[in-house]
C-alpha cells in the first residue's frame, strides 16, 4: 500500500486526537482511520476537505460530527460498487458527491436522518421493537425539498435518505414511498432536477449494516 499522502495523514491524526479529547472511545476512532484508508486505497478524491468538516463538526456536537461521517461512509460504499472517479465533499453549495457509472456523471446529496426521542424509547425498551412516528414520514417531502436546491441542473440527481433508526419497518416503509411519490406526482415542475431518491436502512446500529 503506498504511503497516506501527508496532508490527509496530518487532518487524520489532528481528528483523532480531537475526537480523544472529546471523550471519543478507541472503537469509533480506528473506525474512522479504516474509512479514511479504504476511501484512499480505493482513489476517492476530496478526503482532505472531508476530514477538514469532519473536524469542524466535531465541534458542534456528535449528530452534525455523524451526519457528515455519512457522506464517507456512502461515498465507500460507491467504491465498492464499482463507481469511479469518486469525489466526497464535491462542492460547497451543490451535491454532497460526485461520481462516475457506465459513461454517466451521478451527483448524491445525502441527508441523515436522526433519531427522535421516541426511536430511541425504542431502542432502550426490552423488545426493542416498535413503529415510526407518523411525522416521521410527513416529514419526508419537507426533507427533500430542501435538499433540491443543492440539485445540479440538467444532470442525474440522487437524494440519499440514510436513516440511523431500524423501527422504519416494511408497512411504514411503503407508505413513505406512496406518499412521496404523490407529492412528486402532484408538483412535478417542483421537483424537476430530481432524478431518484435512494433509501438506507440501518438494521443493526452497532454493525451498520445496511439493507
Amino acid at each position: 500500500m503506498k504511503n497516506k499522502a501527508p496532508e490527509i495523514q496530518a487532518k487524520l491524526n489532528g481528528l483523532c486526537e480531537k475526537m480523544r479529547k472529546a471523550g471519543y472511545k478507541e472503537f469509533p476512532i480506528n473506525k474512522v482511520i479504516e474509512l479514511v484508508n479504504e476511501l484512499e486505497q480505493r482513489g476517492v478524491l476530496g478526503i482532505d476537505e472531508f476530514l477538514k468538516i469532519l473536524s469542524q463538526r466535531l465541534s458542534s456536537g456528535e449528530e452534525e460530527y455523524r451526519d457528515i461521517l455519512r457522506e464517507g461512509r456512502f461515498a465507500r460504499i460507491l467504491a465498492r460498487n464499482g463507481f469511479k472517479q469518486i469525489e466526497i465533499e464535491y462542492a460547497k453549495q451543490g451535491p454532497d458527491v460526485k461520481a462516475h457509472y457506465n459513461k454517466r456523471t451521478v451527483y448524491f446529496e445525502i441527508r441523515r436522518i436522526r433519531e427522535n426521542e421516541e426511536d430511541k424509547a425504542i431502542h432502550r425498551s426490552k423488545d426493542g421493537v416498535g413503529g415510526i412516528s407518523p411525522y416521521r414520514i410527513d416529514n419526508l417531502c419537507s426533507i427533500i425539498q430542501d435538499k433540491k436546491k443543492q440539485l445540479k441542473s440538467d444532470e442525474l440527481n440522487i437524494v440519499v435518505l440514510w436513516s440511523d433508526t431500524g423501527s422504519l419497518g416494511d408497512r411504514e416503509f411503503d407508505e413513505a414511498v406512496q406518499e412521496i411519490q404523490q407529492e412528486i406526482d402532484s408538483a412535478s415542475q417542483t421537483y424537476r432536477k430530481l432524478s431518484g431518491l435512494l433509501f438506507t436502512r440501518a438494521v443493526s446500529y452497532n454493525y451498520g449494516i445496511l439493507e
